[in-house]
């Protein structure tokens, strides 16, 4: 059980270290000059495909992510992580949408601990 548990563990680190490293994976990551990543590759939602604030949509006397909730933000935890009731584009996330990413992480993690058995 331990060794299963460590497992889904470093594959869960893996995944988000190596696999999503990359601009659009949702996953903001400033050493490699994100300032924003929601996920996406439209233009003119707040978040260039490019991974940059779009300065045309920014909130008034702030920004997503700055903890405070300004203009059209539902929600700002002043965190970028998905999964915690408000997302890294400060909307408020459904206990549905929840549910649904954490079964894909456990299917994932099916998945992969079929072939580590092998």
């Amino acid at each position: 059980m331990k060794n299963k548990l460590l497992l889904s563990f470093l594959v869960f680190i893996f995944s988000i270290t190596f696999i999503s490293a990359y601009c659009g994976d949702g996953l903001l990551d400033i050493p490699n000059g994100e300032m924003c990543d929601d996920g996406g590759f439209i233009w003119y939602d707040g978040c260039t495909p490019r991974c940059q604030i779009d300065e045309e949509f920014m909130i008034p006397n702030g920004y997503c992510g700055d903890g405070w909730i300004n203009g059209i933000e539902e929600c700002d935890d002043g965190g970028f992580i998905n999964l915690d009731g408000c997302s890294n584009i400060c909307k408020h996330e459904s206990k549905k949408e929840i549910k649904r990413e954490v079964k894909i992480f456990k299917k994932l993690t099916k998945f992969i601990m079929k072939f580590y058995r092998k």
